[in-house]
């Protein structure tokens, strides 16, 4: 058994019952989401020509341009200080318990799939997916600034 698998796991999450080993791939993510929201997403993501695409073309779209490195570094420079720091944390480990008073800068990540959060008990649990983390800790090794 991994040392992954040996971690406290949460049980339960918003939209998805159960989640074991990793964290959710980011595209399982925004299988949860409506193509409404996928087509509000596209186009924060400006990508074009998504007005007539189905749900699983939608998710691939908007996944692919997600974990690019130029769309999260955008995404992360736009982010104040709290965010940053919270997103720092998360994506250098599985799984983040995080402060209570920490849950109303999480709909920022959840909205783009960038960051899962449940409960855990009490506890608030988050994850980034594994492709955001790697995407992320390319743009570290790049130099990405470290604000």
């Amino acid at each position: 058994m991994s040392a992954l698998e040996n971690q406290s796991r949460p049980r339960r999450m918003q939209k998805i019952t159960t989640w074991e080993g990793t964290a959710p791939g980011i595209a399982d993510l925004l299988k949860q989401k409506n193509v409404s929201e996928l087509r509000a997403l596209a186009g924060e993501c400006s990508l074009k020509g998504t007005g007539r695409m189905r749900k699983d073309a939608l998710v691939a779209c908007v996944t692919q341009a997600l974990v690019s490195r130029e769309h999260l570094e955008t995404f992360l420079m736009s982010l104040g200080q709290r965010e940053w720091r919270f997103f720092q944390q998360a994506a250098v480990r599985p799984y983040y318990y995080a402060k209570q008073s920490a849950e109303e800068i999480y709909p920022v990540f959840q909205r783009t799939g960038y960051l899962q959060v449940c409960r855990d008990g009490k506890k608030l649990v988050g994850a980034v997916p594994a492709e955001v983390q790697r995407t992320y800790r390319e743009l570290a090794e790049a130099g990405f600034p470290a604000r």
